[in-house]
């Protein structure tokens, strides 16, 4: 699917969202992800050999929550940004598990608390200040960049993760390296 002029433009315009590989990059390429999602920790892979294999990539990172319970994620990560540490954040918010083992046997509000305490311990561990990461995820920027993804995701019928758009082209689900390499030539 091709993304409307007025979709690219406000994508351009967001200026809130993190940004992982070169922030001068060429070549651009914005990832709808969702931290409890298997095929995004997959993908999550392949965007970091694809930064390590050329290094005019910018990668926009937009955290497009489809799990209630990774609200907080998305959060603390756009929260991240202000702390200058995203790419390592975002690396290590995938690299651990945030969904203890028994959740389906966990009420909601159980579940938040556990995964926001995962969440500000890896935040905790990669030295970002948690006082201010957590002061800045109640800050309405942070929410309204989500709010913004959703809605731009929903313009361009993305209702599920992950979703790369590439040179205003939408490629909804997992790419391998091959095949992102081939959209961006």
């Amino acid at each position: 699917m091709q993304v409307s002029k007025e979709i690219m433009t406000a994508l351009e315009k967001d200026k809130m969202s993190p940004i992982i590989g070169n922030p001068e990059g060429k070549i651009i390429i914005y990832e709808f992800f969702d931290y409890n999602c298997g095929h995004c920790k997959n993908q999550n892979v392949i965007m970091n050999e694809l930064i390590q294999a050329n290094r005019d990539i910018k990668i926009i990172l937009k955290n497009f929550p489809i799990f209630p319970v990774s609200h907080l994620p998305a959060k603390a990560t756009v929260a991240s940004k202000k702390q200058g540490k995203t790419f390592l954040f975002h690396k290590s918010l995938f690299e651990n598990h945030l969904l203890p083992l028994n959740y389906s046997e966990i009420g909601v509000e159980t579940l938040n608390k556990k995964i926001l305490n995962k969440v500000l311990k890896i935040a905790k561990g990669i030295g970002l200040n948690i006082q201010k990461l957590q002061d800045d995820m109640c800050s309405e920027e942070v929410e309204k960049e989500i709010d913004i993804t959703k809605k731009i995701a929903h313009q361009l019928n993305i209702h599920g993760t992950p979703a790369l758009i590439i040179r205003n082209q939408v490629f909804p689900g997992f790419m391998d390296l091959r095949e992102i390499k081939e959209a961006i030539a």
